[in-house]
């Protein structure tokens, strides 16, 4: 992994200050940092012991150990506020990634297919469901419910990463 990107503190002090907070396990799967494991017929995590580990390496399963990464929740490395820091699993990183880049090619081609005042309108009058959206898919992502300052924080990061402005 190239570092180049990554606040001179990631290694040493917030990584390691996010995974405790997290108590070393993904948010969204639970799978424990530095778990030997193998995955099961439906691709989820099979935490070994050593009995079970012997067990499905004799069924020639591949049996490995997980470590987990801490993602930015808005994709941006220099946002390192706590608040957008979350341990996931390499599995669930990756599907966190392809969901943002799916969200975030839904909002670009929004973007492109609608007028901007149209689409203001829009978020305007469905702002709570809005909310409601960005609620449900955090949930899906990390079986975290947002609170409502979360909520913003991810609205703030909308905004951030777009020119659209969301009314109260």
């Amino acid at each position: 992994m190239n570092y180049k990107d990554y606040h001179k503190d990631w290694k040493d002090i917030i990584r390691p200050a996010v995974l405790k907070r997290d108590q070393y396990k993904c948010r969204h799967c639970s799978v424990p940092h530095k778990a030997r494991v193998y995955m099961d017929s439906k691709r989820k995590y099979v935490v070994c012991d050593d009995f079970i580990e012997q067990w499905a390496k004799n069924q020639g399963k591949k049996v490995f150990t997980v470590y987990l990464h801490v993602a930015h929740i808005d994709q941006d490395k220099s946002n390192n506020d706590f608040v957008n820091l979350i341990s996931l699993c390499p599995k669930c990183h990756t599907k966190f990634d392809k969901e943002y880049v799916k969200f975030k090619k839904s909002i670009k081609l929004a973007k492109e297919s609608t007028s901007k005042d149209y689409l203001l309108t829009s978020l305007s009058s469905s702002n709570s469901i809005v909310y409601s959206e960005i609620r449900k898919f955090v949930y899906q992502l990390t079986q975290h419910k947002l609170t409502t300052l979360e909520l913003e924080h991810i609205i703030l990061i909308v905004k951030k990463n777009t020119d659209y402005e969301f009314r109260k």
